[in-house]
């Protein structure tokens, strides 16, 4: 499943960027990380009981691209490398960006994480979430962005939310 999921992205950026005007940049800044170990559920008490919840401070950077799909939409791929705490992880955000204000965008859509054996103590996984966020033209091909990230279940034994803020810039 997560094969054809990567697959049906890939064949979506390439469809995409040859029909539309591409932008490409990086992009950088602070990750805040809540990860959190799975417990037990008590439905009858409504506890949960062994979990563990611990969060982080750390930075983010990757690359970034933009292929508009009309005056209001775009799409949005990014390839970000995450490191908090000396756990890192790869992420692959393929977000819907809508324009409703000149330089605004609310952009939202899936992602899939690439989980390093520092990160889950482990052997390396993939989890998959979803991230929606803003971001800000602010001229001279510089844009201000935050996002906040949730994962689906805990495929790997533990369940990463996370806050960016950072600073970016298309060529």
């Amino acid at each position: 499943m997560k094969k054809g999921f990567l697959l049906l992205i890939t064949c979506l950026v390439i469809g995409v960027s040859a029909h539309a005007q591409t932008k490409v940049g990086v992009t950088a800044g602070y990750l805040g990380a809540n990860l959190k170990d799975g417990g037990t559920y008590n439905y009858t008490t409504s506890e949960t009981t062994g979990e563990h919840t611990s969060y982080s401070s750390g930075f983010y950077l990757g690359l970034v691209s933009s292929f508009t799909l009309s005056e209001k939409f775009s799409l949005e791929p990014q390839l970000l490398y995450n490191n908090f705490d000396d756990k890192s992880f790869l992420r692959l955000p393929v977000l819907l960006a809508y324009e409703p204000i000149s330089k605004f965008k609310i952009k939202a859509g899936p992602y899939v994480d690439y989980l390093f054996k520092s990160y889950t103590g482990g052997d390396a996984n993939a989890a998959i979430g979803l991230q929606s966020g803003l971001s800000y033209d602010l001229g001279s091909h510089l844009f201000v962005d935050t996002n906040y990230s949730f994962q689906f279940g805990d495929s790997v034994g533990k369940i990463l939310d996370s806050f960016h803020l950072g600073l970016g810039y298309h060529f």
